[in-house]
């Protein structure tokens, strides 16, 4: 009879630390919502990405990297107000604290997108979606797909 109440201790034990990893698990989670891109003006050959990036975890988050589908070039940006005027700003890296949602919106970070490749009609680059990859500082990636929007 003790062998069975150890057994099913013991049992009991490993289904909690079990579930102890999958919880931590989940909780590390990031992702990527209503991404958009600004696709260039006829002439022009530079897009801009918003989107919302949620850090589900329960550590503080650095993006390190970023790279938008048809262009060349691709950066973290932020608009600063700085003696009256507002500039834009290349940035190395952006911070998203635990358990927040970081907005990247006009007047705001935003990820641009240089020398974008203009592949197909006009209509059909507005007709697809385009991959954006956010890398974060310990190598993990996130992946959306951005929707064109029109001004």
């Amino acid at each position: 009879m003790s062998r069975y109440i150890v057994w099913v201790l013991l049992c009991l034990a490993g289904s909690l630390a079990s579930a102890a990893v999958v919880d931590s698990n989940t909780s590390e989670r990031l992702l990527i919502e209503a991404a958009q891109i600004r696709l260039p003006l006829p002439g022009q050959s530079t897009a801009v990405v918003y989107l919302r990036l949620s850090n589900h975890s329960s550590r503080d988050r650095n993006v390190s990297k970023v790279k938008v589908e048809g262009a060349a070039v691709s950066e973290l940006h932020q608009h600063v107000h700085r003696d009256g005027m507002m500039r834009m700003r290349r940035l190395d890296s952006i911070a998203v604290a635990a358990g927040e949602t970081l907005q990247f919106k006009s007047g705001s970070y935003h990820i641009m997108a240089f020398r974008m490749i203009a592949a197909g009609s006009e209509q059909e680059r507005k007709d697809r979606t385009y991959d954006v990859i956010i890398t974060m500082a310990d190598g993990e990636k996130v992946t959306a797909k951005a929707q064109p929007v029109t001004l």
